[in-house]
């Protein structure tokens, strides 16, 4: 597990999309219990800056992991689920929102993992032939 964390863009991927998680699932916690003000954690650019590198990232890695080296369409349908609820969840408020935006970059982080691991295990597979 410790080649994932070298700097590779399913990492990044995964890092953007886990913070996106921890912010959408945190905000509501930290503004109930008055720790913290809305106005720069709730914020539209905030919001867009991790979309558009977590976007950015997984179109990157997944799509290309997919057509050069493992061929699985898993992790590209489970970042589409992801990405795919966010906007979804983004059309709402409340704790749809809160659930949504959160299982949506869950989703996203594991399919990074995913695509990794299919990468990795067909590197180690191709090195031991």
């Amino acid at each position: 597990m410790k080649q994932f964390f070298t700097l590779n863009l399913d990492f990044a991927g995964f890092f953007t999309s886990s913070l996106c998680a921890v912010h959408c699932a945190a905000l509501p916690l930290l503004i109930g219990f008055g720790l913290i003000g809305t106005e720069w954690m709730n914020h539209f650019w905030l919001e867009v800056f991790f979309i558009s590198f977590s976007l950015l990232f997984a179109f990157q890695s997944l799509y290309k992991n997919y057509k050069n080296v493992h061929k699985q369409l898993y992790p590209m349908i489970l970042a589409a689920l992801g990405f795919t609820m966010f906007f979804i969840a983004l059309q709402f408020h409340g704790v749809f929102e809160i659930i949504g935006t959160s299982m949506a970059g869950i989703c996203i982080a594991i399919a990074h993992v995913m695509n990794w691991r299919l990468v990795r295990s067909l590197k180690m597979e191709r090195s031991r032939n």
